[in-house]
C-alpha cells in the first residue's frame, strides 16, 4: 500500500472521530438543554397546578433525582407552591415522600413546618416515614408536637409515630415538649399512651423531674399521686419560691408529707408578697434562715433586687440589718451587682459554671441591675439600715458599690455620709478580661448602629 494512502485513511479515521466526539457534544448539549427546558416548564406546570402537563414533563426527567433549588424534590416543590392537585398524584403515585432536602427535611418536614394541613394529612395517610430526624434533629412528629396540633399529634401516634424518640440536640422526647410548652391536653395523651417519663434529655432531666419543676396544677395533678414523699417537698419547694398564688399550697399544708423546713427554705426565696404572707400566717419567722446559703429573706430581696418583697418584708417586721453567715448586710447585697468578672476574681480568677446554687452561695443574682440595685439602697436607707457595718474583712456597703462597679449606689452611699472602709484594688487578669469585654460590646454595638 502507498503511504499516500496510509495517510488519506489515518486523516478520515481522525475525521470521523472527530465528527463522533461533535456529535457527542452536540447530544449531551441538546439533552442538557431540554432537560433544563423541561425543569423550568416543570416549575411553571407547578404554579399553575397542572397536574396533566407535570405528567407529560415527568417523562423527559428522572423524577428520583430531579433536583431544585436547595436540593428539593418536585414533591417538596408542589406543597411549598401550594399546588394541591399536583400535590395528591405525587403523594400516591410516586417515591419521593421520604426523600430528603439540603436541610434533611422530607415533605412531611415542610408541610408541617408551613402548617399545609390537608397535605399533611395526605402524606400520614399515605404511610410517610413520622420519625426521620431533619439537620436540627427534629422529626415530623417533633415538629407537630411543638405546633401544638394536637389532632395531628394523635393521628401520627395512631400511625406509628415513635412516642419516646427523642430530638437529637436536645434529645428531648415528645413528653418533655408538651410538658415544657405546658400542653396539658398532650401530656394526658401521652400519659394515657404509656409514653416513657424517665427517659433523661442532655441535661439529665426526665419528663417527670419537668413535672415536678413546672407551675401548671392540671401537669402537677396528673403526676403528684406518682410522687415520692421526698419528690413532693421539691414540688413544694419550686411553687413556693415560682408561685404567686397560694392554691397549690392551701391543698398540701397540714398533709404528713409537709416538712418545715421545706416551708422555711420556700420562704427565703419567695418572690412574691401573697406567698410570703400565706407563709407568715402559718407560723413560718420572717427572720428564719436558709440553712443551705446561710441568710434570711430580707437578705435575698436585696441579693435579688426584689424591691416589692424587700419594702413587703421591712413593713412586717424583717430585721433590716440582719447579717448573713458571709458577714454581709442586706445594705451590703444590695450595692452589689451582678458581674461574672468580680466573681471571678472572688474565688481567684477560677472559671465556674455560674449556676443558680453557685450564685445563691456568692449572694449573687443575675436579676440584680443598677435600678432595682439602687432602689433597695434607697428602701434600705430610708428605713434606718446601718450604713456604717463594716464586716471582719474591713467590707462596708460602699467597698461592696465600688468593687462591683456599681457608681450610681457608690454616689449615694457617699451623699448619704457612707465612708470608705478599705479601697478597692481590681486584679489585672480581671482589668484584662474587663478591657476586652468593653472592646466586644464596641465591636457589637457598632454592628448593631451600621448593620454589620
Amino acid at each position: 500500500m502507498r503511504i499516500k494512502d496510509v495517510n488519506t485513511r489515518i486523516m478520515n479515521s481522525v475525521k470521523t472521530s472527530q465528527l463522533i466526539v461533535i456529535a457527542i457534544l452536540l447530544f449531551s448539549l441538546f439533552t442538557a438543554c431540554e432537560a433544563k427546558y423541561s425543569e423550568q416548564a416543570l416549575e411553571d406546570a407547578l404554579w399553575r397546578d397542572d397536574t396533566t402537563k407535570v405528567k407529560q414533563l415527568l417523562q423527559k426527567v428522572n423524577v428520583d433525582t430531579l433536583r431544585f433549588y436547595e436540593g428539593r424534590n418536585v414533591l417538596q416543590i408542589a406543597i411549598l407552591r401550594g399546588a394541591t392537585n399536583v400535590s395528591e398524584y405525587l403523594i400516591e403515585n410516586s417515591k419521593l415522600q421520604d426523600s430528603t432536602d439540603d436541610y434533611g427535611y422530607t415533605a412531611l418536614h415542610i408541610a408541617i413546618l408551613e402548617d399545609y394541613n390537608e397535605k399533611v394529612d395526605l402524606l400520614v395517610n399515605n404511610g410517610s416515614d413520622l420519625n426521620i430526624l431533619d439537620d436540627r434533629g427534629y422529626s415530623p412528629f417533633h415538629y407537630a408536637v411543638l405546633k401544638e396540633n394536637n389532632d395531628l399529634v394523635k393521628r401520627m401516634v395512631e400511625n406509628g409515630a415513635d412516642i419516646n424518640s427523642k430530638t437529637a440536640a436536645m434529645e428531648n422526647t415528645a413528653l418533655h415538649l408538651s410538658i415544657e410548652m405546658e400542653n396539658t391536653e398532650l401530656v394526658a395523651y401521652f400519659k394515657s399512651k404509656n409514653a416513657i417519663d424517665t427517659i433523661t434529655d442532655i441535661n439529665d432531666d426526665t419528663a417527670k423531674m419537668l413535672a415536678l419543676e413546672s407551675v401548671n396544677t392540671k401537669i402537677l395533678n396528673m403526676y403528684f399521686d406518682g410522687f415520692s414523699n421526698e419528690e413532693k417537698n421539691v414540688l413544694l419547694y419550686n411553687t413556693i419560691i415560682q408561685d404567686s398564688l397560694t392554691t397549690n399550697l392551701e391543698q398540701w399544708l397540714g398533709q404528713k408529707w409537709v416538712l418545715k423546713n421545706t416551708l422555711k427554705e420556700g420562704f427565703v426565696f419567695a418572690k412574691y408578697p401573697a406567698m410570703s404572707a400565706y407563709l407568715l400566717k402559718n407560723g413560718v419567722d420572717i427572720n428564719t434562715v436558709s440553712n443551705q446559703y446561710g441568710y434570711a429573706a430580707i437578705n435575698n430581696a436585696a441579693i435579688s433586687g426584689n424591691v416589692t418583697m424587700l419594702a413587703f418584708l421591712i413593713e412586717n417586721g424583717a430585721d433590716i440589718n440582719k447579717i448573713s453567715d458571709r458577714k454581709r448586710s442586706p445594705l451590703m447585697q444590695a450595692s452589689k451587682l451582678y458581674d461574672p468578672l468580680i466573681i471571678n476574681q472572688d474565688i481567684g480568677d477560677i472559671q465556674i459554671s455560674m449556676n443558680d446554687t453557685f450564685l445563691k452561695n456568692f449572694e449573687t443574682s443575675a436579676e440584680k441591675n443598677a435600678e432595682n440595685s439602687l432602689a433597695c439602697v434607697k428602701l434600705l436607707l430610708a428605713n434606718n439600715a446601718n450604713i456604717n457595718y463594716i464586716n471582719k474583712d474591713n467590707e462596708n456597703a460602699l467597698y461592696i458599690a465600688e468593687s462591683t462597679f456599681n457608681p450610681k449606689v457608690v454616689d449615694y452611699l457617699k451623699e448619704q455620709g457612707a465612708k470608705e472602709s478599705k479601697p478597692f484594688v481590681e486584679s489585672q487578669s480581671s482589668k484584662t478580661r474587663r478591657t476586652m469585654e468593653n472592646i466586644n460590646r464596641s465591636i457589637e454595638s457598632n454592628k448593631n448602629l451600621y448593620g454589620y
